[in-house]
């Protein structure tokens, strides 16, 4: 076998192995929610993966509203939900925010960084 041939099959096999792994970002927060007087509103997410070599002790999910980031904490029960209480001030009427999940995965030889972000979304306040 050639040195062509053998870059091509490389080349193949591992755009199949990449093409076969997926993460995804699953809003779990209702879109609407009343007004409270504490003025926090609690979001939540699912983080969906089978890609095999992300460093799970690694990751860190943050909601982004505008400028700011408010780090999300892992649910109790389950390993792969995350949720956060993000403040809205009190005319507030809409809140528009997304997801991203910062996380390390292993190549040869090194960790890498990467990041997944989520489409956005909107929370409404109602009265």
């Amino acid at each position: 076998m050639g040195f062509t041939t053998k870059a091509l099959t490389f080349s193949l096999l591992a755009l199949g192995l990449t093409a076969c792994t997926s993460s995804s970002i699953v809003n779990l927060t209702s879109h609407q929610q009343p007004r409270n007087d504490a003025g926090l509103y609690l979001v939540e997410a699912e983080w969906r993966s089978n890609q095999r070599s992300i460093r799970y002790d690694t990751l860190t999910p943050k909601v982004v509203v505008g400028t700011n980031e408010y780090i999300m904490r892992q649910t109790q029960l389950l390993t792969n939900r995350w949720e956060a209480l993000v403040p809205v001030s009190k005319d507030g009427k809409l809140m528009n925010y997304h997801y991203k999940f910062d996380f390390k995965y292993t190549t040869v030889p090194n960790k890498m960084n990467d990041s997944k972000t989520s489409p956005p979304f909107q929370l409404k306040i109602v009265e």
